[in-house]
């Protein structure tokens, strides 16, 4: 059972489960292949021969050894650190759009984010205005979005990386007007029924 099955009320019925785009991973794969080929380019034409060089200074055995152990460091350092860069924004990317969930209920908006920290969404249709969507380059030519969250009594709230945000955008607009509606008429026979205990009391 996912995160929005387990925080369903009870009644409470699913009308979307919005899903990640994995095609947002596109940007840092690129990013990751750019560096990785500028650190192949770099090794072959420079750093294997300063590093040759650097390993055949001379000098006594203890020098030596430290000299010999310091640069070994650095050239474990330069030969990382680069893998590092490549991959850090394609894991974390990742990490982000495997925790991220969004669904269209009946009731409300209901999901989590990750971030810094994460972040649970709660959003019912009486507080909620409206919501907007929009992409970028890569998600215009992908089919995703960021999904933004936009009402009263909580931060406005952007959800990033939703496929086909515009289907949740339409999903989530028809159930808000129907959340409104279903609460008009529970209003309107509250107060018939106040109205005809008023009259049967007269």
């Amino acid at each position: 059972m996912d995160f929005i099955d387990r925080n369903l009320e009870q009644n409470e019925k699913i009308v979307l489960k919005a899903k990640v785009s994995w095609f947002a991973l596109t940007g840092p794969a690129i990013w990751a292949a750019i560096v990785e080929a500028l650190y192949i380019i770099l090794k072959i034409t420079v750093l294997d021969e300063a590093f040759k060089n650097l390993g055949s200074t001379g000098g006594n055995d203890v020098v030596s050894g430290i000299l010999s152990t310091f640069l070994s460091a650095i050239i474990t350092v330069v030969n990382i650190v680069p893998h590092i860069i490549a991959a850090f924004p394609l894991i974390t990317k990742a990490i982000k759009l495997s925790a991220t969930k969004l669904a269209v209920t009946d009731k409300r908006i209901l999901g989590k984010k990750s971030g810094r920290r994460a972040e649970f969404i709660n959003i019912r249709y009486d507080k909620l205005n409206s919501v907007f969507i929009k992409d970028d380059a890569l998600g215009g030519i992908f089919k995703y979005g960021t999904v933004t969250l936009a009402g009263n009594g909580f931060k406005t709230t952007e959800i990033n990386c939703i496929a086909s945000p515009k289907d949740f955008k339409d999903k989530a607009d028809e159930a808000m007007a129907n959340y409104v509606a279903e609460e008009r008429r529970i209003q309107a026979e509250e107060i018939a029924s106040a109205m005809k205990r008023m009259q049967d009391e007269r």
